[in-house]
């Protein structure tokens, strides 16, 4: 049946209304008008806070350029969410529901979800370098946060595009009338993107079982996703069978997405301040990050944190460098140095490590005269960028404390052997 349009133009505002005359609004509708200022307040607080933690890596693991491009979808979608509720459907043009479910939900939504993917991918390749050294996980496009940000990016393009088609195909009368009803259209949009992202977490618990969760982020998983099935579950479901109402709906959709920011953006923050207790080495085993580098498969967990902290380069320059301090000869020192230079230092090496022209410049002319405090400038800058950002980390790592077991185990062999010997004697 046609719509007769020219009777039924809507408004955005009804006229003489002001936008921000609150005298005519009721009680609920100015609630959350309010709310939705303190939750502003608190979400430019913690945006602040995230970007200033940004390189710490309890945020990098959470992949921060998907976080803030979810607390930005977050911030837009309960701003439509409070203009939806505050405006009324009386006088609010309904088809922007339709692009509020299709652009700013999910920005808010899909981002959430392929962060949890890239995690669990980046987990799965470090598991499996660590059974297979050749196979770098950095030759991997699927553990850059640049591919996922392109994926959402064609995501939101095909939402929008959808948009596009039904305000102007599908629904063009629909949206052009006064009062109209877009909600069997946004429920089939909800209920396709809620089983997506569901059959997608349920997966990503089941390969978790299975490979190392250094950084919980398992645990982070499990509270959003108890908290979607009891939020968006019960949203979808009345936004189709009771769609007036509209405060319980507003309820649902702030608990979802308020939660949701709390778990990405405020949990993380914490957790970059509240670093875990060392694990302590009875007897100085493997206490220094010169003994676990030396040790090889303490240099293998210290590969492992190098390559989660995008710096793989730095700790074979740094074993290299303890090796030559204790070589004596002369031409053996001149050889190692040159290879060193030419390997990890000179610019273009294979596996150069940033150092300034004037540290890389006094190597190059020390080189035919080495020495074995020619890498002391490197040696100093490594150890500082280890022990500050790697050695908790490692030492923190399930597999650390298992080394640490087996060290002491193989000490105290050692030390029984010694003393049965000496009683031969």
């Amino acid at each position: 049946m046609k719509l007769p349009i020219a009777d039924t133009q809507w408004n955005f505002l009804p006229p003489g209304v002001s936008l921000f005359d609150f005298e005519g609004i009721e009680m609920m509708p100015l609630f959350f008008v309010y709310l939705f200022i303190v939750w502003s307040i608190v979400w430019l607080i913690g945006m602040i806070l995230f970007i200033c933690r940004i390189n710490e890596t309890q945020v990098q693991m959470r992949s921060p350029t998907l976080v803030i491009l979810s607390s930005i979808g977050a911030e837009l979608a309960l701003l439509c969410t409070t203009l939806d509720i505050y405006l009324t459907h009386e006088y609010y043009p309904c088809f922007l529901d339709l692009w509020y479910i299709l652009s700013f939900f999910p920005l808010y939504f899909i981002p959430f979800v392929l962060r949890f993917i890239r995690y669990f991918i980046t987990m799965k390749k470090l598991s499996d370098w660590q059974h297979n050294p050749q196979n770098d996980p950095r030759s991997s496009i699927w553990i850059k946060e640049s591919t996922w940000v392109t994926i959402l990016g064609y995501i939101l393009g095909i939402t929008m595009s959808s948009a596009v088609l039904i305000q102007y195909t599908i629904c063009s009368e629909w949206v052009s009338a006064y009062g109209c009803q877009l909600t069997d259209v946004t429920f089939y949009v909800l209920v396709t993107i809620f089983t997506f992202c569901f059959l997608i977490v349920s997966a990503g618990l089941v390969i978790m079982r299975k490979i190392p969760d250094p950084y919980n982020i398992k645990s982070e998983l499990v509270t959003c996703f108890t908290l979607w099935i009891f939020t968006l579950g019960p949203y979808i479901l009345l936004y189709k069978f009771m769609p007036n109402e509209r405060n319980n709906l507003t309820f649902l959709m702030y608990f979802f997405i308020v939660g949701g920011y709390f778990t990405s953006v405020l949990w993380p923050i914490y957790l970059s301040y509240m670093h875990p207790p060392e694990q302590t080495t009875p007897d100085k085993i493997l206490d220094t990050v010169e003994q676990i580098t030396l040790d090889p498969d303490g240099y293998k967990l210290v590969e492992q944190i190098a390559l989660e902290h995008h710096a793989s380069e730095m700790p074979p320059l740094f074993r290299e460098i303890l090796m030559f301090r204790d070589l004596t000869d002369a031409t053996e020192m001149k050889n190692r140095a040159i290879y060193i230079y030419n390997q990890f230092i000179r610019p273009g090496a294979p596996k150069q490590n940033n150092f300034s022209h004037t540290m890389v410049t006094e190597i190059e002319a020390r080189l035919n005269e080495a020495t074995s405090d020619i890498f002391n400038g490197p040696y100093r800058e490594i150890l500082k960028l280890l022990k500050t950002n790697f050695l908790r980390e490692v030492k923190n790592l399930p597999a650390f404390s298992e080394l640490v077991k087996k060290r002491e185990d193989e000490e105290h062999q050692r030390r029984m052997q010694k003393e049965v010997f000496q009683g031969k004697k």
